[in-house]
């Protein structure tokens, strides 16, 4: 095996091994960004949750007709909007899965990739290591052979 192979292989490890962090990257921040959105989400949810038991709660006789009014198309907004940043947040959840993927996907090609440039090298290595041998054996014969048998 040539060492030019066993460097190629070796660059390509090492590309491989960039755009599989790059991809955790991505990832990371897909999953970031989900993860910031679902909360905002679950904040709006107990603030609308908070607002629908105020007007739910009969015991409180200080709150005029109009006033329950406002209150409801107040909540009816919450609801819309948590409604709105709920398809949102799936969007986002699908693109950080597919990011996910995408990532497992490249990870599992630099670990072959670097699985497969190791074996070059120690292929190389070995190589290198049996041609010493045999210029060794190959010279030890020649003084041999130049002292008519005689080690």
């Amino acid at each position: 095996m040539k060492k030019n192979n066993a460097n190629s292989l070796a660059r390509i490890a090492e590309v491989v091994a960039l755009q599989e962090r790059e991809a955790a990257i991505q990832f990371a921040g897909f999953l970031g960004k989900y993860n910031a959105h679902h909360q905002k989400i679950e904040e709006l949810t107990r603030y609308r949750d908070e607002y629908s038991r105020q007007l739910g709660d009969k015991t409180d006789a200080r709150m005029s007709a109009s006033d329950a009014q406002v209150l409801a198309a107040f909540i009816a907004k919450l609801n819309a909007l948590i409604e709105t940043m709920s398809s949102q947040g799936d969007e986002l959840k699908e693109q950080a899965e597919e990011s996910k993927l995408r990532w497992h996907e490249i990870k599992s090609k630099a670990e072959g990739f670097s699985g497969l440039a190791e074996k070059r090298r120690q292929e190389h290595s070995q190589l290198k290591g049996n041609r010493r041998s045999l210029l060794l054996e190959d010279a030890w014969l020649a003084r041999s052979v130049a002292n008519g048998g005689k080690s």
